[in-house]
């Protein structure tokens, strides 16, 4: 008999989008597949929508919230609800292709892989644009299955692999094991989350079919100051998450603080974008950051840019992040007009 997949969808007030993201899933060229949708509580319809929905198809089941408890315990709680060996998710605002499970669920039995990674990408609903937002081949290479373990530290310096949760085909068996905890206060579930399930010596495979289409939006409009603050929060709660599954050892210690440099100067680099920016404001915000105590909790800072931050030179940061907008200006402006 076939495996069954399970994709589940969370949607919180997305009444407009979600009649898309679910329609997509049930596209699917495989047909053994359930769609889980879990609303987390919303006030705008969205229920009412999904529920017109499984009321014509057999295959969608709504899960409802009677209180608002956040992203991460709605993929708990879909999980929790799924039936099949393998589970994939979405968010309501976007949409997946109609070969994603056919294609993963056949590399994960051809790898015998626990988990499979796609390629995906950025859309616009404002311009007709698309940036590639993960290509596999080029994180993997040669390799066609890898540990899960030896990710870890790239997920950990943000550098090179996607962090997403939604890009992926999991055993569920697998996600079981992860002991899971609902992250309800930071920007950044998705890191949270695959830091447990990669922590295993779970097998994992890709393809470079790009299945996943992601809407702008989110996260990414956030002002660089406000995102910085977020990045700092989930700093700190990585290096609990170290603790609590036994590997806050230096290696890990180290990625985790190269990953919060790079995020440091991204939102520099982002905050170029408008031309007008004043430049001297930005300066005097990386001095006042550098000032931050902050610091003080980050061990094992990249040698890069250490003696940067420990010396407390705003102008050479800046200017490192300057660099980073200037290597890559046109991803950083399509984005920001996306």
């Amino acid at each position: 008999m076939k495996p069954k997949v399970s994709i589940v969808i969370s949607v919180y007030n997305k009444c407009r989008d979600v009649k898309r993201a679910v329609k997509s899933a049930l596209r699917q060229t495989y047909g053994h597949i359930e769609v889980i949708v879990v609303d987390d509580a919303s006030s705008d319809g969205s229920c009412d929508v999904v529920a017109g929905i499984a009321a014509t198809d057999s295959r969608v089941r709504l899960v409802r919230h009677t209180e608002n408890k956040g992203l991460s315990q709605t993929r708990i709680t879909g999980l929790n609800a799924a039936s099949g060996e393998y589970v994939m998710f979405m968010d309501a605002d976007d949409t997946v292709g109609e070969k994603a499970v056919a294609v993963l669920l056949e590399r994960s039995v051809e790898m015998s892989a626990d988990i499979v990674v796609m390629a995906s990408q950025r859309v616009s609903g404002k311009l007709p644009v698309r940036i590639p937002f993960f290509i596999p081949s080029r994180f993997f290479g040669q390799e066609k299955v890898v540990n899960a373990r030896s990710i870890l530290p790239v997920i950990l310096t943000k550098n090179g692999f996607t962090l997403s949760v939604v890009d992926k085909l999991y055993r569920r068996e697998l996600l079981e094991a992860a002991n899971l905890v609902a992250e309800k206060e930071f920007i950044g579930e998705d890191m949270l989350f695959n830091m447990r399930v990669f922590n295993s010596d779970a097998r994992v495979a890709w393809t470079d079919y790009v299945g996943y289409n992601w809407s702008t939006g989110g996260g990414s409009t956030m002002r660089s100051e406000r995102m910085w603050e977020e990045d700092k929060k989930l700093y700190l709660r990585c290096r609990q998450v170290l603790g609590e599954m036994s590997a806050d050892n230096d290696e890990f210690n180290g990625c985790l603080a190269q990953g919060l440099v790079s995020a440091f100067i991204y939102e520099i680099a982002r905050s170029l974008v408008n031309p007008f920016a004043s430049r001297r404001r930005i300066k005097e915000w990386i001095a006042g950051q550098l000032d931050d105590t902050f610091w003080d909790n980050v061990s094992s800072l990249p040698d890069n840019l250490s003696s940067s931050i420990a010396a407390k030179d705003a102008g050479a940061v800046f200017d490192a992040g300057k660099r980073q907008f200037m290597q890559h200006r046109l991803f950083y402006t399509v984005l920001a007009v996306m």
